[in-house]
């Protein structure tokens, strides 16, 4: 009698077997291409975190510095012993001020090119890195005049992205009083 020995597997078998392994595979990969995503927007969102909270600290120490110009010989805002100035042209929005050095001092957004910028005197920077954009850089002053009776304070509204389909964007604001009082004598 011979013994009837089954040494190998079915096409049945074999086609089971790699539906459920590509399955498999599929799911895994498809996981694996998720959680790439999220860590790529996880970077991203670090990265315009970190450069809009740099933004926001280097922008408000200036502003709490600034003074009151009101010294002759230092044409930097328009008024007489104003404390700020908003900026509003075509090609930028922004806020001028003398800053504690004396200097006249400017942070705005060009709206060329989604920058903002820093002017001191004549001399203009960059604040922000190319590969990020300001959407929206919004300034409010309370108390800016003298004769208001009110310490000055500076609101700044910003939004920021990173160029890209479905990339994260950040808007915060904050608000920034000046550090000398502004008294009248």
């Amino acid at each position: 009698m011979a013994k009837n020995k089954k040494n190998g597997f079915t096409l049945t078998e074999m086609i089971v077997g790699m539906a459920v392994f590509s399955l498999i595979l599929v799911a895994v990969s498809g996981i694996f291409v998720s959680a790439v995503k999220i860590q790529r927007r996880a970077l991203v969102a670090e990265e315009i975190s970190r450069e809009t909270s740099y933004l926001l600290e280097y922008i408000s120490r200036a502003l709490r510095m600034a003074k009151k110009d009101d010294i002759g010989g230092v044409d930097c805002l328009a008024g007489n012993k104003t404390n700020y100035e908003i900026i509003n042209t075509a090609a930028s929005t922004g806020i001028r001020f003398r800053n504690y050095k004396d200097q006249c001092q400017e942070f705005y957004l060009d709206k060329a090119t989604y920058q903002l910028m820093e002017k001191i005197g004549f001399a203009t920077s960059t604040l922000t890195s190319p590969n990020l954009r300001v959407n929206y850089f919004n300034i409010k002053i309370f108390g800016a005049d003298q004769g208001d009776g009110r310490q000055p304070q500076v609101t700044i509204t910003m939004e920021i992205t990173k160029p890209g389909a479905s990339q994260p964007k950040i808007k915060v604001q904050t608000s920034v009083s000046q550090r000398q009082l502004d008294w009248s004598f």
